[in-house]
C-alpha cells in the first residue's frame, strides 16, 4: 500500500464557505438561545416573580380558603388539627372535616375572648 493512496484528514480541504456556514448554524441555534435564556432568567421583576403573598386564614371565608387547598395540604392540616383517620377520606370529606374542626375552634377562641 501507498502512502500516497491513502487520504489523510490533514491532504482533505474543506471549503471555507461551508466552515463559515456550520459556525454561524452553531451561533444562530446554540449560543443565542443560551443568552436569551440567562437574560431571562436574570430578569429580577415584580411581574415575573412566581410566589404568591402569604395568606392568612380568615374564618369568615373558611370554605374559600379550603377550596383552593389541594389534598397534600388538607391532609397536613388536618394532622395539624389532629382528625383522626383523615387518609381514606376523599378531597371533598376532607374538607368539609377540616372546615368543622376550624369552625369548632374558632368558636371556642371567641367564647374564650367573651369571658375575659
Amino acid at each position: 500500500m501507498n502512502n500516497k493512496n491513502k487520504k489523510t484528514l490533514n491532504n482533505i480541504k474543506t471549503p471555507k464557505h461551508i466552515v463559515y456556514m456550520y459556525s454561524f448554524l452553531a451561533v444562530l441555534f446554540v449560543l443565542i438561545p443560551e443568552w436569551l435564556a440567562s437574560l431571562g432568567i436574570s430578569i429580577e421583576d415584580d411581574e415575573f416573580k412566581s410566589h404568591l403573598p402569604y395568606q392568612e386564614v380568615n374564618f369568615n371565608n373558611l370554605e374559600i380558603y379550603l377550596s383552593d387547598k389541594s389534598l397534600y395540604e388538607l391532609r397536613y392540616l388536618a394532622n395539624i388539627y389532629k382528625i383522626f383517620c383523615y387518609s381514606n377520606d376523599n378531597k371533598n370529606e376532607l374538607r368539609k372535616r377540616v372546615m368543622r374542626k376550624l369552625k369548632r375552634k374558632n368558636n371556642k377562641y371567641k367564647m374564650d375572648n367573651t369571658k375575659v
